[in-house]
């Protein structure tokens, strides 16, 4: 299909896969990081080993790329050692598939971000309402109640000193509810592989949306008091790209400027959003190759399970993953949302998704209107609440690791009505199950189950 297309004249934006893996590196790093007690200094030793390895795999190929003077744009990704290349020709490709080092060329895939539907829209700005928890009587502000997110705040946490990471369309910056709470660009907090912005933006108005979920202020979000960092991976011309889901999470692991240079792996996040997936008709291998360094260094990836509807096996990769946290949908009533993904996953068997939270016309931070809010559906909107009530986990505990956060979030999920047909030959009367996973969030029997820092 690609050398179909290159030979058509035609360019495409193509990953490199070299035949060195990274599987040797991260095992070695586990056991000689035993000792290592320093999260910081954990990731930048691992950065550090992964980055010489694709300097020394990727050197041939990247003299091959530097050669070209074309309108080409290239990444090396030492998180997987990979090179992903923009507008790559014929001949390029062919010379690049002539290094002996190189297992694989083959095309970016375009993923899907999640489809958001726009229930209703209000451009009234609430900057000037009740700071900082207004008491909602309407459905707009249903989700943070129903996960019973304000009695959390009442016992004193709402994610002070917790920075979350999202990976989506952007974020609209100058937008009231999230303004305050961005960690700056000098402090690495926004990376744009489009166009190299210095300033968060969001053309699609997505990923603002979801991020107002998690830390939104005005009673918007579950974790107002935390602080947020983003990278875009919407390409305006192509749609969510897999190049730039790349790109994305190696900045999670450790963020670097706007350019791309001066990484400090002290702001890596402890928690990452992702509403975002494969298709299924798509193969994911690729993706599977990230699991290993996200296990190995305590980072917790958060996805939407997707919008697939009642079909089973129907839950998008990567959060179909038995390593990540898969989150599906609940409606207004507190009952399970029809139009969520579900399991069994089809990449390895598990129990899908592994939970649920709002989905049903939630009330979200707009950017397509300045400064307002709208309502829509989708579990985009229900992986950042789960993301949120992370926060206040570790601002409760910040040395809880991931696998304890997923250990308790699971035990202190409520059951929910639902009415669809079982899936996976596990009935919808035992938890987890393929329709709701452990059941719906409670963010109050979250805290009350996370113990204090010893």
């Amino acid at each position: 299909m690609l050398h179909f297309k290159l030979q058509t004249g035609g360019s495409a934006n193509i990953i490199v896969t070299f035949k060195i893996g990274t599987n040797d590196t991260i095992n070695r790093f586990i056991q000689e990081s035993k000792s290592i007690s320093n999260r910081e200094e954990k990731i930048t030793k691992l950065s550090n080993e992964l980055q010489n390895l694709a300097t020394t795999t990727q050197k041939e190929v990247l003299d091959v790329v530097n050669e070209v003077r074309a309108n080409i744009k290239h990444s090396i990704i030492w998180m997987t050692n990979q090179l992903t290349i923009r507008n790559a020709s014929l001949d390029l490709v062919n010379k690049i598939a002539a290094v002996n080092d190189v297992s694989v060329i083959r095309e970016t895939k375009v993923l899907l971000g999640m489809t958001a539907f726009n229930i209703s829209n209000s451009s009234d700005s609430m900057s000037g309402r009740l700071k900082p928890y207004p008491d909602f009587p309407y459905a707009t502000a249903w989700p943070p109640l129903q996960v019973k997110a304000p009695e959390v705040w009442k016992q004193g946490y709402d994610g002070t000193g917790v920075t979350i990471g999202i990976i989506d369309s952007g974020v609209q910056l100058t937008h009231d509810c999230l303004y305050n709470s961005y960690v700056g660009i000098d402090n690495n907090g926004w990376f744009d592989p489009e166009r190299k912005s210095n300033s968060p933006r969001d053309g699609l108005g997505h990923g603002t949306g979801c991020l107002s979920m998690a830390v939104g202020q005005f009673g918007i979000g579950v974790a107002p008091g935390a602080k947020w960092m983003a990278c875009l991976i919407y390409d305006s011309n192509l749609g969510w790209m897999e190049d730039y889901a790349l790109q994305c999470l190696q900045f999670m692991i450790c963020p670097t400027d706007h350019e791309g240079n001066n990484k400090d792996c002290s702001k890596s996040p402890r928690v990452i959003n992702n509403s975002w997936y494969y298709t299924d008709e798509e193969d994911d291998t690729n993706m599977r190759v990230i699991i290993p360094i996200f296990e190995a260094l305590d980072i917790v990836l958060v996805f939407c399970i997707g919008n697939g509807g009642i079909a089973c096996g129907s839950g998008g990769a990567p959060g179909n993953y038995k390593e990540f946290i898969g989150v599906g949908g609940s409606t207004y009533e507190g009952q399970y949302w029809s139009g969520t993904s579900n399991g069994p996953s089809r990449t390895d068997g598990s129990i899908k998704p592994d939970l649920v939270a709002p989905s049903e016309v939630v009330f979200v931070a707009d950017s397509l209107t300045e400064g307002g809010y709208a309502c829509y559906d989708g579990t985009s909107y229900s992986a950042p609440l789960v993301v949120g009530v992370i926060a206040l986990m570790l601002q409760k505990n910040p040395r809880i690791t991931k696998d304890e956060i997923k250990e308790i979030l699971y035990k202190s999920c409520d059951p929910l009505p639902i009415s669809d047909a079982p899936c996976g030959n596990v009935s919808n009367d035992l938890y987890p199950n393929n329709r709701a996973g452990y059941g719906l969030i409670n963010a109050l029997k979250v805290i009350n189950n996370t113990p204090h820092m010893s």
